[in-house]
């Protein structure tokens, strides 16, 4: 674990490798309400950093269990999304770079960790997200 201070100095001078997950019931998504910034109060995809020494597919298993209680072991490359937020839970901008997976939750039982307030079903996506998304695109 990185300590707050140090982790608050690599968020203002490094963009951070994270993921969002477009997790798929039926033809709507799962969005968690976030309780922190960047996106304060907006529903949006679970999805978290990835630590150092971890696979891409490892840290979508370790997110999307814990952020919302589910074992899911099968996701879908789909993309990059890469955004530059004002502001984050320290309180300066971050950048942060995300690998996108797609996965289908396998029921709708789901527990939420500390860091979302709510979920809900959403039949699109957070307009945000979709603008930013890479997927299968030359820039």
């Amino acid at each position: 674990m990185i300590p707050h201070k140090k982790y608050k100095e690599i968020v203002e001078l490094m963009p951070i490798l994270t993921l969002d997950i477009i997790l798929k019931s039926g033809d709507d998504f799962v969005l968690v309400k976030r309780k922190r910034e960047p996106m304060k109060n907006a529903f949006w995809t679970p999805g978290g950093r990835v630590k150092k020494g971890e696979l891409l597919i490892e840290a979508a298993k370790r997110i999307i269990q814990g952020e919302i209680g589910v074992n899911i072991s099968k996701f879908k490359f789909v993309g990059v999304y890469a955004d530059i937020f004002k502001t984050s839970h320290f309180g300066c901008s971050t950048h942060t770079v995300s690998a996108v997976f797609e996965a289908v939750l396998p029921n709708t039982k789901i527990t939420l960790d500390g860091q979302s307030s709510d979920w809900k079903l959403s039949n699109k996506l957070p307009n945000r997200f979709l603008n930013k998304l890479l997927i299968n695109q030359r820039v």
